[in-house]
């Protein structure tokens, strides 16, 4: 049952690692659209994530293992993932309508800082997985007003680029619209 089991890892990689020509699609994630009942009434700032080195990039990546990443083949993310997640979550909180949302260089009446912990496909599991933790701080006297990780997972039926893409901007969107209803409960 080992070698099966080793064989098959071996495999799973050789097809993750891809082709050495093989050019990468770059993929965007789409922002989220909150419910009509959750508006958000503060100017809120939305800061560039915090990561690893792994995430502040634009590889997709892949858990091989407890301690193993890889980058998957095929794809790519269109800008480095902190950007793009900051960038789609500015829209998301836009279409949630209320005051203004804006990105890292205006003034607000709150900073919504967030740690991207987690945003991978784990191989083993054939499972997306999204985690990232925000902070809410006023930014009149740096008071943390609330504070929250979100978690969301989601099952592939296979490990192509084009299914695993789709499983994380739709697992990301939903991360992204718990965000915006969390802050509009807690303003």
């Amino acid at each position: 049952m080992s070698g099966l089991r080793l064989a098959a890892a071996l495999a799973l990689c050789a097809c993750l690692a891809g082709c050495g020509g093989e050019s990468a699609v770059p993929f965007d994630l789409s922002a989220a659209t909150p419910g009509p009942h959750r508006v958000v009434k503060a100017q809120i700032r939305v800061r560039a994530s915090t990561t690893t080195d792994d995430l502040d990039s634009e590889r997709v990546l892949v858990r091989t293992g407890p301690n193993a990443l890889a980058q998957l083949a095929g794809a790519q993310w269109s800008d480095r993932l902190p950007d793009l997640l900051q960038a789609r979550l500015v829209e998301t909180f836009q279409r949630a309508g209320g005051p203004r949302v804006v990105g890292e260089s205006a003034n607000s009446d709150y900073d919504l800082t967030s740690d991207l912990r987690v945003f991978e496909l784990d191989a083993e599991q054939k499972q997306v997985h999204v985690e990232i933790a925000v902070k809410l701080v006023s930014t009149r006297g740096g008071r943390v007003v609330a504070t929250r990780v979100f978690k969301a997972s989601e099952p592939v039926a296979s490990t192509g680029a084009q299914v695993v893409m789709q499983a994380l901007d739709h697992t990301s969107s939903d991360v992204m619209a718990q965000i915006v209803e969390f802050v509009a409960a807690k303003l």
